[in-house]
């Protein structure tokens, strides 16, 4: 059974237009951990949630390879990745091919904000 908690204005019914004393909109937004299955809130912001703040300078991830046709077993050693602070740069790609890339990683800081 689902319980509910108000804080704040909310609209009388969710999911419809919710309107500012000065007419401009609140934005909704569902945010749960399970997708639509589970706990969830339905919550209202005053600017846009997906508000896009900055947008740094773009640069290929993609792996790039040593050796090409290259066919020896190795001895991966996924413990003894060198940790790095940025968390794309910290992924190191030890098998490619043209259908898969497996990647070892060790960041040192989490990408939580």
């Amino acid at each position: 059974m689902p319980f509910y908690h108000k804080l704040g204005q909310i609209p009388p019914k969710r999911h419809t237009i919710f309107r500012k004393p000065n007419g401009d909109l609140y934005y909704e937004q569902l945010f749960g951990t399970v997708g639509f299955d589970g706990m969830s809130t339905n919550m209202y912001h005053e600017h846009r949630p997906t508000q896009v703040k900055e947008i740094r300078k773009q640069y290929s991830v993609a792996p790039k390879i040593a050796k090409g046709n290259n066919i020896q077993s190795y001895r991966l050693r996924g413990f003894q990745v060198t940790p790095e602070n940025d968390y794309l740069e910290s992924r190191k790609a030890v098998l490619t091919n043209s259908d898969c890339t497996i990647i070892l990683a060790a960041p040192k800081e989490s990408t939580r904000d």
